[in-house]
Formats: structure tokens, C-alpha cells, sequence
């Protein structure tokens, strides 16, 4: 018997150790449910299929043309074309600004031989000659500034993986946010709930406290001015209390628009004790990304924009074929060969001077972002002292009000002893459990604002 409550007293510790708060299960509903997060979840496939088809820098091109003309004059020979072209074209980018391209173009033109010896029209088919031009050219160009020289990575993929790592610091920047964000409302709901409760029992008192009071009016033990003086304090708290009822629904449907189904929360539900921190300063990371992204769009303007020198070669073969019959057998034979080999340098004064001023914009670029980054720091550096200010703070508030809520617990004691035995009224037994409940809800929001502090300072 012993065992089986003994396991039963484990089963039901653990389950308690893994059951989750309600600040735990509204993050959990604004991250599974929450609007906002389907549309970060969302940004952040956009952001990988974007990644994903941002690896086209260095894709190849190529083009094919033809075409073939024909001409009526000589009725006989209409059927043999007149002139013919076929060109090929491939181009290839190259990292470090470099350009590989490559030609080839077949040119057939027709002509006729022989003329003199030609007896009958009918005949002008067999004088028929075709000169046949092949012509296939290499070019091969670099720029003189190629980003190796800078010592750094290829710029159009790294500003593809940098804007790849901005969206995902992005996606998890607004997560945390919107946990920040929806611990901010749970602790404000928590705050104008106790507020409400408590409000409702104090109205609740006056209203038998101003009875009771008019009772000594009429009696002419306190003066009417005393009187109106209560009674427009009971106005104000009723209207206070409106006040709070307002607020209450309004951070509610703040809080609905993160956490749908929301309907209310419990102020006095316990707190996570044990809360996973992401200490990643992602404006900071941010700051960084935005910083190397400018320094590698500059290597690339220095690279593409710097003089170019190349090497291109031509080769050309042709030959002529006396009769349509030796059309394809004169591809057999030797016919004319060119060929040449040039090197050649490509220099824009426009771009060097664009190259230039990049270059000095880039450097002012680098004195912002130094002193952004070093005026980021330091208001990071003051939020954390501000909050470890505040954190101490509490801590000094929340012991003099425990011992506040003692006091007015024990003064409450004494207060039920004494009106038992007859020695206090029952008006006055209610006030000392209004004060009471009052240093509670006190000491309450004090330890919610220090549970807050605590975990926005690890953050």
C-alpha cells in the first residue's frame, strides 16, 4: 500500500514538474496559433525559396540562329539556296569578374562557275558553286581587381547567404518580440486584474462603509461636508473601476490578436521557473549583416567596374566548292585555315571615377555604421544597468512590503480575536482585511514586475 501511494505521489509530482504555466501555454498559442507567427513562418519560406534561386550569378547563356535565303531570278536553280547562316553563341560568368564567351558562325553563300561553257539553261544547276566560310571565336576576359585581391569571398553569393542570414535573424528577432510583447500584456492583465478584484471588493465595502456613515450624520456625529467628501470617493472609484474594465477588455484584444481564443487570464497563475532565454542580440546582429552586405557590394563595384584586360582568339576555315555535287566531300578536304590571337585591355574612365566614389562613400559608410554600432552599445549597455537598477529596486521594495503584508495579516488576526470578543466593530474587521488584500495585490505586482525585469535582462 505504501509503494502504490508512494508511486502515485511521483506520478503526480511529475506531471506537475511538466505541466506548463499560462504565460508558457500563451507563447505556445501565439507561436502555433497566433496570425503573426503563420506570416513570419511564411516570410521565412519566401526567404529560402528567394535563397534557393539566388544561385544564378554564374549561370550560363546561349543562343542559336539561322536562316536561309532563296531568290527566283533563275527559275532553274530557285530550289538552291542563295545565301545561308547558322551562328552559335555561348556566354559563361566567371567569379572575380571574369567573362568567358564563345562564337561559332557558318556563313554559305552561292555562286556561279564557269559560266562561259554553259550550252543550255538547263543546264545552269551544274554550275552551281558554293563558298563556305566557318568561323569560331574565344574570348576570355578578367577584371584587374578580382575580389581574392581584397582578400574576401565571392560577393554575389556571400550577399546571397547575407540576405539569407537577415531574414532568419529577422524571423527570430520578431519572435522574440512578440514573446516580449505578449509577456508585457499577460503582466499588465495580471496587474489591472488584481486591481479589478480588489476595486470591486472596496466598492463593495463603501457602500456598506456609507450607510454606516450616514448613520453617524444623522446622528450628528460627523458633519455632512465629511459625508458628500466619502461619497464622491465612492463615484470616483466606481468610475476608476470602469476605467479598468475598459483597459482590461482592450489589452485582451491586443493580447487575442497574438494568442486567438483568448477569453481571460488567471493573475494568480504561478510563473515559469524555469524559462528557455535566446540571448542573441539580433539588432546588434543585425547591425553587423547590413555592414558586411555594403562592404561586399563595394568589393563588387571595385571588381566590375575596374579596367579588364582579355585574350580572344579567331580561327576561320572556308573553302570553295566548284560543283553542288562536291558540297560535302570538299568538308573532307583541306581548305583555307585563319587564324589570330589577340590580347587586348578595356578601360572606362566613367567606371573608374563611379569606382571612386564608391569607394568614399563606402568609407563614410563604415564611420556611420562604427558609430551607430559604438552609440548601439552603449544604450544596450544603459538598458541592462537601467534594468539591473530596477531589479535591485524591487528587490528592496518587495521586502519592506512583505513585511508590510505581514504586518496588516496579523493586524487582520488580531482584528477577527478582538471583534469575536466584541471589542471592534464589524466595519473595522473589514477594513483591516481590505488593507490586507490590498499590501497582497502590492507585493504581487511587485514580484511580477521583478520575474519580468529578471528575464528581459537575460534576453
Amino acid at each position: 500500500m505504501y509503494r502504490k501511494i508512494t508511486a502515485l505521489f511521483l506520478f503526480c509530482l511529475m506531471i506537475e514538474c511538466h505541466a506548463q504555466t499560462e504565460l508558457e501555454l500563451l507563447w505556445k498559442n501565439a507561436e502555433t496559433e497566433g496570425n503573426d507567427s503563420k506570416i513570419l513562418e511564411l516570410e521565412l519560406q519566401k526567404a529560402a525559396i528567394n535563397q534557393k534561386f539566388s544561385k544564378t550569378a554564374f549561370l550560363p547563356s546561349f543562343s542559336i540562329s539561322s536562316d536561309c535565303n532563296y531568290s527566283d531570278i533563275f527559275y532553274d536553280v530557285m530550289n538552291y539556296p542563295v545565301m545561308g547562316t547558322g551562328a552559335f553563341s555561348y556566354s559563361q560568368p566567371l567569379p572575380g569578374g571574369a567573362q568567358l564567351e564563345a562564337d561559332a558562325a557558318y556563313y554559305l553563300t552561292r555562286d556561279f562557275i564557269d559560266l562561259e561553257s554553259l550550252e543550255n539553261e538547263d543546264e545552269l544547276a551544274e554550275h552551281i558553286g558554293y563558298n563556305q566560310v566557318l568561323n569560331v571565336t574565344v574570348d576570355y576576359r578578367q577584371s584587374f581587381l578580382p575580389f581574392w585581391i581584397y582578400g574576401k569571398k565571392e560577393p554575389l553569393k556571400q550577399n546571397a547567404l547575407l540576405t539569407y542570414e537577415k531574414n532568419i535573424n529577422q524571423y527570430f528577432y520578431s519572435k522574440k518580440n512578440l514573446s516580449q510583447l505578449v509577456a508585457n500584456y499577460y503582466f499588465q492583465l495580471r496587474k489591472i486584474q488584481r486591481t479589478i478584484k480588489l476595486a470591486e471588493v472596496r466598492i463593495k465595502f463603501y457602500e456598506e462603509y456609507l450607510e454606516y456613515q450616514k448613520n453617524f450624520y444623522e446622528n450628528g456625529q460627523i458633519a455632512k461636508i465629511t459625508l458628500w467628501s466619502q461619497e464622491d470617493s465612492f463615484v470616483q472609484d466606481n468610475e476608476k473601476l470602469l476605467e479598468n474594465y475598459e483597459a482590461r477588455e482592450n489589452l485582451l484584444n491586443q493580447l487575442r490578436q497574438i494568442c486567438p481564443g483568448i477569453t481571460s487570464i488567471d493573475e494568480n497563475s504561478p510563473l515559469p521557473q524555469v524559462v528557455e532565454i535566446d540571448p542573441t542580440d539580433y539588432d546588434l546582429k543585425n547591425l553587423e549583416i547590413e555592414h558586411d552586405l555594403s562592404k561586399n557590394n563595394s568589393v563588387y563595384v571595385y571588381q566590375s567596374n575596374a579596367p579588364s584586360f582579355g585574350i580572344k582568339g579567331v580561327f576561320s576555315y572556308s573553302y570553295d566548292s566548284e560543283l553542288k555535287e562536291d558540297f560535302m566531300k570538299k568538308w573532307k578536304e583541306k581548305g583555307n585555315i585563319d587564324w589570330a590571337v589577340s590580347l587586348y585591355l578595356i578601360v572606362s574612365f566613367d567606371n573608374t571615377n563611379q569606382s571612386r566614389q564608391y569607394r568614399k562613400n563606402q568609407k563614410i559608410n563604415d564611420e556611420i555604421y562604427n558609430l551607430n554600432l559604438n552609440m548601439y552599445l552603449k544604450k544596450a549597455e544603459e538598458k541592462k544597468q537601467n534594468l539591473s537598477v530596477m531589479i535591485d529596486e524591487l528587490n528592496r521594495l518587495i521586502e519592506i512590503s512583505e513585511k508590510n503584508e505581514n504586518r496588516l495579516s496579523e493586524y487582520y488576526e488580531m482584528m477577527v480575536k478582538q471583534c469575536k470578543k466584541g471589542i471592534c466593530t464589524e466595519m473595522e474587521l473589514k477594513q483591516s482585511k481590505l488593507q490586507m488584500e490590498n499590501a497582497k495585490v502590492i507585493n504581487q505586482n511587485y514580484k511580477d514586475t521583478l520575474w519580468f525585469y529578471n528575464w528581459l535582462i537575460k534576453q
